[in-house]
């Protein structure tokens, strides 16, 4: 069976397709996976969203504001928790590419040389 996903960050496209957070939990749960974000709290507390965070604010390819949407998005987390850590992870970023480009991160490895 094929079917349509839509990137339908708000669910306001049209509703009977399945949204890329409905389509990912259907086929985690037919793999026996729970893919809520109420069995990951249950494991990991407040860390979940100290590890978007973490995850939006490492400058890596792949990771930023929009792929940690995504995934809280799927995970069905809170709207408030979303935007601290998204907003904390772009802001991480920054600090951590200004540092680079200033070159004090690489003036730091230099105290530390062998």
């Amino acid at each position: 069976m094929t079917e349509a996903v839509f990137f339908d960050v708000g669910s306001t496209l049209i509703r009977p397709c399945p949204s890329v957070a409905e389509t990912m939990a259907r086929a985690a749960a037919e793999r026996g996976h729970a893919l809520t974000v109420r069995a990951l709290e249950a494991k990991a507390g407040r860390g979940l969203v100290a590890a978007l965070l973490l995850f939006v604010g490492i400058p890596l390819p792949g990771t930023g504001a929009w792929t940690g949407t995504l995934a809280a998005s799927i995970l069905d987390m809170k709207f408030k928790d979303v935007l601290i850590a998204c907003m904390g992870g772009v802001l991480l970023a920054g600090i951590i590419m200004g540092l680079a480009s200033a070159g004090l991160l690489g003036a730091l490895s230099g105290l530390f040389a062998v």
